[in-house]
Protein backbone atom coordinates (compact mmCIF):
# COMPACT_ATOMS: atom_id res chain seq x y z
CA UNK A 1 0.00 0.00 0.00
CA UNK A 2 0.99 3.65 -0.22
CA UNK A 3 1.18 5.92 2.82
CA UNK A 4 0.91 9.73 2.85
CA UNK A 5 1.52 11.46 6.17
CA UNK A 6 2.19 14.71 8.03
CA UNK A 7 4.03 15.26 11.32
CA UNK A 8 3.40 17.55 14.30
CA UNK A 9 4.77 17.73 17.86
CA UNK A 10 2.62 17.96 21.00
CA UNK A 11 3.83 19.16 24.41
CA UNK A 12 3.23 16.72 27.24
CA UNK A 13 1.07 19.28 29.05
CA UNK A 14 -1.17 19.53 25.95
CA UNK A 15 -1.50 15.77 25.39
CA UNK A 16 -4.92 15.24 27.00
CA UNK A 17 -6.37 18.23 25.17
CA UNK A 18 -4.99 17.07 21.80
CA UNK A 19 -6.20 13.51 22.36
CA UNK A 20 -9.73 14.69 23.19
CA UNK A 21 -9.75 17.13 20.29
CA UNK A 22 -8.73 14.47 17.75
CA UNK A 23 -11.24 12.02 19.20
CA UNK A 24 -14.02 14.56 18.66
CA UNK A 25 -12.72 15.42 15.18
CA UNK A 26 -12.79 11.75 14.15
CA UNK A 27 -15.98 10.81 16.04
CA UNK A 28 -14.21 7.78 17.53
CA UNK A 29 -12.45 6.69 20.72
CA UNK A 30 -8.64 6.35 20.83
CA UNK A 31 -7.06 2.89 21.01
CA UNK A 32 -4.14 2.83 23.47
CA UNK A 33 -1.37 0.28 22.86
CA UNK A 34 2.14 -0.42 24.10
CA UNK A 35 4.66 -2.06 21.79
CA UNK A 36 7.89 -3.78 22.70
CA UNK A 37 10.41 -2.94 19.98
CA UNK A 38 13.62 -4.86 19.35
CA UNK A 39 15.92 -3.24 16.77
CA UNK A 40 17.73 -5.60 14.42
CA UNK A 41 20.51 -5.23 11.87
CA UNK A 42 19.70 -6.88 8.56
CA UNK A 43 22.17 -9.17 6.77
CA UNK A 44 24.93 -7.67 4.65
CA UNK A 45 24.81 -8.07 1.68
CA UNK A 46 21.00 -7.91 1.46
CA UNK A 47 19.18 -11.15 0.77
CA UNK A 48 15.55 -12.24 0.45
CA UNK A 49 13.55 -14.03 3.14
CA UNK A 50 14.20 -17.65 2.18
CA UNK A 51 13.67 -19.55 5.44
CA UNK A 52 9.93 -19.66 6.04
CA UNK A 53 9.49 -22.81 8.14
CA UNK A 54 8.72 -20.74 11.27
CA UNK A 55 6.19 -18.42 9.62
CA UNK A 56 2.85 -18.92 11.36
CA UNK A 57 0.20 -16.50 10.20
CA UNK A 58 -3.27 -16.44 11.72
CA UNK A 59 -5.75 -17.03 8.84
CA UNK A 60 -8.27 -14.21 8.31
CA UNK A 61 -11.64 -15.00 9.81
CA UNK A 62 -14.65 -15.09 7.48
CA UNK A 63 -17.22 -12.35 7.79
CA UNK A 64 -20.37 -13.94 9.30
CA UNK A 65 -22.51 -11.24 7.67
CA UNK A 66 -21.47 -12.54 4.22
CA UNK A 67 -22.85 -16.06 4.70
CA UNK A 68 -25.29 -16.95 1.94
CA UNK A 69 -24.88 -13.66 0.08
CA UNK A 70 -24.14 -13.58 -3.67
CA UNK A 71 -20.42 -13.45 -4.37
CA UNK A 72 -19.40 -14.73 -0.93
CA UNK A 73 -16.44 -17.10 -1.16
CA UNK A 74 -17.07 -20.54 0.33
CA UNK A 75 -14.93 -21.58 3.30
CA UNK A 76 -11.86 -23.57 2.28
CA UNK A 77 -10.01 -25.88 4.68
CA UNK A 78 -6.52 -24.58 5.51
CA UNK A 79 -3.78 -26.98 4.44
CA UNK A 80 -0.51 -26.35 6.28
CA UNK A 81 0.51 -23.10 7.97
CA UNK A 82 -1.02 -19.87 6.68
CA UNK A 83 1.52 -17.59 4.92
CA UNK A 84 0.37 -14.08 4.04
CA UNK A 85 1.00 -13.28 0.33
CA UNK A 86 2.76 -10.03 1.33
CA UNK A 87 5.72 -12.07 2.63
CA UNK A 88 6.74 -12.69 -1.00
CA UNK A 89 6.41 -8.99 -1.89
CA UNK A 90 8.55 -8.06 1.12
CA UNK A 91 11.18 -10.67 0.23
CA UNK A 92 11.46 -9.31 -3.32
CA UNK A 93 12.14 -5.82 -1.94
CA UNK A 94 14.60 -6.76 0.79
CA UNK A 95 16.86 -8.78 -1.51
CA UNK A 96 17.68 -5.58 -3.44
CA UNK A 97 18.22 -3.04 -0.64
CA UNK A 98 20.33 -2.33 2.42
CA UNK A 99 18.06 -1.93 5.42
CA UNK A 100 17.50 -2.16 9.14
CA UNK A 101 14.61 -4.23 10.39
CA UNK A 102 12.59 -3.23 13.42
CA UNK A 103 10.93 -6.31 14.89
CA UNK A 104 8.81 -6.50 18.01
CA UNK A 105 9.33 -9.53 20.17
CA UNK A 106 5.86 -10.82 20.98
CA UNK A 107 3.50 -13.75 20.93
CA UNK A 108 1.40 -12.24 18.19
CA UNK A 109 2.55 -9.35 16.07
CA UNK A 110 2.67 -7.58 12.75
CA UNK A 111 5.49 -6.93 10.32
CA UNK A 112 5.84 -3.44 8.82
CA UNK A 113 8.14 -2.35 6.03
CA UNK A 114 8.35 1.30 4.95
CA UNK A 115 10.53 2.86 2.26
CA UNK A 116 12.21 6.26 2.39
CA UNK A 117 9.62 8.85 1.26
CA UNK A 118 9.58 9.93 -2.37
CA UNK A 119 11.61 13.04 -3.32
CA UNK A 120 9.75 16.26 -2.62
CA UNK A 121 8.55 18.32 -5.55
CA UNK A 122 9.53 21.54 -3.75
CA UNK A 123 13.00 23.08 -3.72
CA UNK A 124 15.13 22.27 -0.69
CA UNK A 125 13.87 18.70 -0.35
CA UNK A 126 11.32 19.55 2.36
CA UNK A 127 7.62 18.86 2.21
CA UNK A 128 4.61 19.12 4.50
CA UNK A 129 3.05 15.92 3.10
CA UNK A 130 5.42 12.99 2.60
CA UNK A 131 4.54 9.79 0.76
CA UNK A 132 6.15 6.35 0.66
CA UNK A 133 5.55 2.72 -0.18
CA UNK A 134 4.60 0.48 2.76
CA UNK A 135 3.82 -3.17 3.52
CA UNK A 136 1.95 -4.44 6.58
CA UNK A 137 1.62 -8.13 7.47
CA UNK A 138 -0.70 -8.57 10.46
CA UNK A 139 -1.48 -11.42 12.88
CA UNK A 140 1.83 -13.28 12.76
CA UNK A 141 3.36 -15.73 15.23
CA UNK A 142 7.04 -16.67 15.72
CA UNK A 143 8.28 -13.40 14.22
CA UNK A 144 11.53 -13.31 16.25
CA UNK A 145 12.33 -16.84 15.06
CA UNK A 146 11.60 -15.90 11.44
CA UNK A 147 13.87 -12.85 11.64
CA UNK A 148 16.67 -14.84 13.28
CA UNK A 149 16.40 -17.56 10.64
CA UNK A 150 16.96 -14.94 7.94
CA UNK A 151 20.06 -13.34 9.43
CA UNK A 152 18.71 -10.48 11.56
CA UNK A 153 20.83 -9.58 14.60
CA UNK A 154 19.40 -7.89 17.73
CA UNK A 155 20.77 -4.40 18.26
CA UNK A 156 18.65 -2.43 20.77
CA UNK A 157 15.25 -2.45 22.48
CA UNK A 158 12.69 0.27 23.20
CA UNK A 159 9.05 0.64 24.21
CA UNK A 160 6.53 2.58 22.15
CA UNK A 161 3.29 4.05 23.50
CA UNK A 162 0.75 4.91 20.84
CA UNK A 163 -2.81 6.27 20.86
CA UNK A 164 -4.49 5.49 17.52
CA UNK A 165 -7.61 7.37 16.39
CA UNK A 166 -9.43 6.39 13.18
CA UNK A 167 -11.84 8.70 11.40
CA UNK A 168 -15.38 7.37 11.46
CA UNK A 169 -16.29 8.57 7.97
CA UNK A 170 -12.91 7.93 6.30
CA UNK A 171 -11.36 4.62 7.45
CA UNK A 172 -8.15 5.34 5.50
CA UNK A 173 -7.49 8.47 7.61
CA UNK A 174 -5.89 7.92 11.00
CA UNK A 175 -4.05 9.87 13.69
CA UNK A 176 -1.30 8.43 15.90
CA UNK A 177 0.02 10.06 19.06
CA UNK A 178 3.34 8.32 19.76
CA UNK A 179 5.99 8.51 22.48
CA UNK A 180 9.06 6.31 23.00
CA UNK A 181 10.78 5.02 26.11
CA UNK A 182 14.15 3.45 26.91
CA UNK A 183 14.29 0.20 28.83
CA UNK A 184 16.43 0.06 32.01
CA UNK A 185 19.99 -1.11 31.39
CA UNK A 186 20.48 -4.85 32.05
CA UNK A 187 22.25 -5.74 35.27
CA UNK A 188 24.54 -8.11 33.38
CA UNK A 189 25.14 -6.82 29.83
CA UNK A 190 27.20 -9.90 28.91
CA UNK A 191 24.35 -12.29 29.70
CA UNK A 192 22.49 -13.74 26.68
CA UNK A 193 19.37 -11.87 25.67
CA UNK A 194 16.02 -13.42 26.52
CA UNK A 195 12.42 -12.33 26.53
CA UNK A 196 11.22 -10.93 29.86
CA UNK A 197 8.13 -9.04 31.03
CA UNK A 198 8.15 -5.30 30.53
CA UNK A 199 8.79 -3.21 33.64
CA UNK A 200 6.25 -0.74 35.00
CA UNK A 201 5.79 2.38 32.91
CA UNK A 202 7.21 4.62 35.64
CA UNK A 203 10.50 2.70 35.42
CA UNK A 204 10.97 3.62 31.77
CA UNK A 205 12.95 6.68 30.67
CA UNK A 206 11.52 8.89 27.93
CA UNK A 207 13.75 9.19 24.84
CA UNK A 208 12.82 12.88 24.69
CA UNK A 209 13.59 14.49 28.08
CA UNK A 210 10.79 17.02 27.51
CA UNK A 211 8.29 14.19 27.08
CA UNK A 212 6.91 15.52 23.80
CA UNK A 213 4.57 13.43 21.66
CA UNK A 214 4.80 12.90 17.91
CA UNK A 215 1.50 13.29 16.06
CA UNK A 216 1.11 11.55 12.71
CA UNK A 217 -1.78 12.20 10.36
CA UNK A 218 -1.86 9.40 7.77
CA UNK A 219 -3.88 8.38 4.73
CA UNK A 220 -3.39 4.94 3.18
CA UNK A 221 -3.92 4.14 -0.48
CA UNK A 222 -4.24 0.43 -1.27
CA UNK A 223 -1.82 -1.12 -3.77
CA UNK A 224 -4.56 -1.72 -6.32
CA UNK A 225 -5.60 1.96 -6.22
CA UNK A 226 -2.28 3.79 -6.57
CA UNK A 227 -3.58 5.78 -9.52
CA UNK A 228 -2.54 9.46 -9.68
CA UNK A 229 -6.07 10.59 -8.87
CA UNK A 230 -6.08 8.43 -5.71
CA UNK A 231 -2.77 9.91 -4.57
CA UNK A 232 -4.05 13.42 -5.25
CA UNK A 233 -7.25 12.71 -3.30
CA UNK A 234 -5.15 11.52 -0.33
CA UNK A 235 -3.02 14.67 -0.45
CA UNK A 236 -6.16 16.80 -0.61
CA UNK A 237 -7.50 15.00 2.46
CA UNK A 238 -4.36 15.77 4.46
CA UNK A 239 -4.36 19.38 3.26
CA UNK A 240 -7.97 19.70 4.47
CA UNK A 241 -7.00 18.20 7.84
CA UNK A 242 -4.19 20.74 8.18
CA UNK A 243 -6.54 23.64 7.43
CA UNK A 244 -9.29 22.39 9.75
CA UNK A 245 -6.91 21.83 12.68
CA UNK A 246 -4.88 25.00 12.19
CA UNK A 247 -7.00 27.00 14.64
CA UNK A 248 -6.58 24.38 17.39
CA UNK A 249 -2.86 25.00 17.85
CA UNK A 250 -1.78 21.77 16.10
CA UNK A 251 0.87 22.81 13.58
CA UNK A 252 2.15 20.23 11.10
CA UNK A 253 5.81 20.69 10.16
CA UNK A 254 7.75 20.60 6.91
CA UNK A 255 10.38 17.88 7.22
CA UNK A 256 13.20 16.60 5.07
CA UNK A 257 12.37 13.15 3.73
CA UNK A 258 15.87 11.93 4.62
CA UNK A 259 15.06 11.83 8.33
CA UNK A 260 13.06 8.71 7.46
CA UNK A 261 15.96 7.03 5.63
CA UNK A 262 16.72 3.83 7.57
CA UNK A 263 19.69 2.83 5.44
CA UNK A 264 22.79 1.87 7.36
CA UNK A 265 25.56 4.46 7.23
CA UNK A 266 29.01 2.96 6.78
CA UNK A 267 27.75 -0.28 5.22
CA UNK A 268 28.95 0.61 1.74
CA UNK A 269 25.59 1.85 0.54
CA UNK A 270 25.56 3.97 -2.61
CA UNK A 271 23.42 6.60 -0.94
CA UNK A 272 26.27 7.61 1.32
CA UNK A 273 29.18 6.99 -1.03
CA UNK A 274 27.83 9.36 -3.70
CA UNK A 275 28.10 12.44 -1.46
CA UNK A 276 30.80 14.92 -2.44
CA UNK A 277 33.46 16.12 -0.01
CA UNK A 278 31.85 19.56 -0.01
CA UNK A 279 28.65 18.07 1.44
CA UNK A 280 30.18 15.59 3.90
CA UNK A 281 30.17 17.92 6.91
CA UNK A 282 26.52 18.87 6.41
CA UNK A 283 25.40 15.30 5.67
CA UNK A 284 27.14 13.89 8.76
CA UNK A 285 24.82 16.05 10.84
CA UNK A 286 21.88 14.30 9.15
CA UNK A 287 22.82 10.84 10.45
CA UNK A 288 20.25 9.52 12.92
CA UNK A 289 21.05 7.16 15.77
CA UNK A 290 17.39 6.36 16.30
CA UNK A 291 14.96 5.43 13.53
CA UNK A 292 12.03 7.06 15.29
CA UNK A 293 11.57 10.80 14.66
CA UNK A 294 11.97 13.00 17.76
CA UNK A 295 11.88 16.68 18.52
CA UNK A 296 15.67 16.83 18.28
CA UNK A 297 15.44 15.45 14.74
CA UNK A 298 13.08 18.21 13.74
CA UNK A 299 15.31 20.86 15.30
CA UNK A 300 18.29 19.42 13.41
CA UNK A 301 16.42 19.62 10.12
CA UNK A 302 15.51 23.25 10.80
CA UNK A 303 19.15 24.07 11.56
CA UNK A 304 20.31 22.42 8.35
CA UNK A 305 17.64 24.28 6.40
CA UNK A 306 18.78 27.61 7.92
CA UNK A 307 22.38 26.85 6.98
CA UNK A 308 21.35 25.96 3.45
CA UNK A 309 19.42 29.23 3.10
CA UNK A 310 22.38 31.19 4.49
CA UNK A 311 24.69 29.54 1.96
CA UNK A 312 22.32 30.40 -0.88
CA UNK A 313 22.19 34.03 0.30
CA UNK A 314 25.99 34.21 0.31
CA UNK A 315 26.10 32.84 -3.24
CA UNK A 316 23.49 35.38 -4.31
CA UNK A 317 25.55 38.22 -2.81
CA UNK A 318 28.62 36.97 -4.69
CA UNK A 319 26.66 36.90 -7.92
CA UNK A 320 25.36 40.43 -7.26
CA UNK A 321 28.90 41.70 -6.67
CA UNK A 322 29.88 40.03 -9.93
CA UNK A 323 27.09 41.86 -11.77
CA UNK A 324 28.15 45.21 -10.27
CA UNK A 325 31.72 44.56 -11.33
CA UNK A 326 30.52 43.63 -14.81
CA UNK A 327 28.58 46.89 -15.17
CA UNK A 328 31.83 48.79 -14.46
CA UNK A 329 34.10 46.80 -16.78
CA UNK A 330 31.69 45.43 -19.38
CA UNK A 331 32.72 41.85 -18.65
CA UNK A 332 31.58 39.22 -16.15
CA UNK A 333 34.31 37.11 -14.64
CA UNK A 334 34.22 33.42 -15.44
CA UNK A 335 32.25 31.43 -12.90
CA UNK A 336 31.03 34.40 -10.85
CA UNK A 337 27.50 34.23 -12.21
CA UNK A 338 27.15 30.49 -11.75
CA UNK A 339 24.84 29.30 -9.01
CA UNK A 340 25.91 26.74 -6.45
CA UNK A 341 24.80 23.14 -6.38
CA UNK A 342 21.08 22.55 -6.03
CA UNK A 343 19.27 20.28 -3.59
CA UNK A 344 20.59 16.70 -3.58
CA UNK A 345 17.69 14.47 -4.53
CA UNK A 346 20.17 11.67 -5.28
CA UNK A 347 20.93 11.24 -1.57
CA UNK A 348 19.09 7.92 -1.44
CA UNK A 349 19.57 6.51 -4.88
CA UNK A 350 19.57 3.10 -3.22
CA UNK A 351 16.50 3.62 -1.05
CA UNK A 352 16.59 2.44 2.52
CA UNK A 353 13.79 0.58 4.19
CA UNK A 354 12.57 -0.34 7.61
CA UNK A 355 10.85 -3.44 8.89
CA UNK A 356 9.10 -3.43 12.23
CA UNK A 357 7.54 -6.37 13.97
CA UNK A 358 4.95 -5.39 16.55
CA UNK A 359 2.91 -7.05 19.22
CA UNK A 360 0.34 -5.48 21.43
CA UNK A 361 1.07 -5.30 25.15
CA UNK A 362 -2.17 -4.36 26.91
CA UNK A 363 -1.55 -1.93 29.81
CA UNK A 364 -3.22 -2.26 33.14
CA UNK A 365 -6.50 -0.39 33.32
Amino acid sequence: MYELFMTAFINDIDFDRARSLLSGYCWSEPNTRFYRVIHYDGPNPPKPITKTSNIRGIPPQPDPFMYGLPGAEPLQPQVGPYIDPDWRALSDILKKQSYISHPLNARQGALFWAEIPDPASTAGGQSLILQRNKIEIWDQLNLPAVMADNGFRPKAETVEETHDIYHRDDPMLEFNLVRHYKLPSPKNPSAPEKSSPLPDLDQLEKTDPAGKWILWARVHVLSDDKAPEKIKAARDTLARVRDELRGTGIEFRELDRRVHDTQLAGSGSQAWSTLSEEDEEEEEEMEMEDLQLTLDDWRSSRVRRSRRLAREKREERERERGRECARGTGQIGEGINKGGPGPRDDYAADSGSVAKVGAQEFPEK
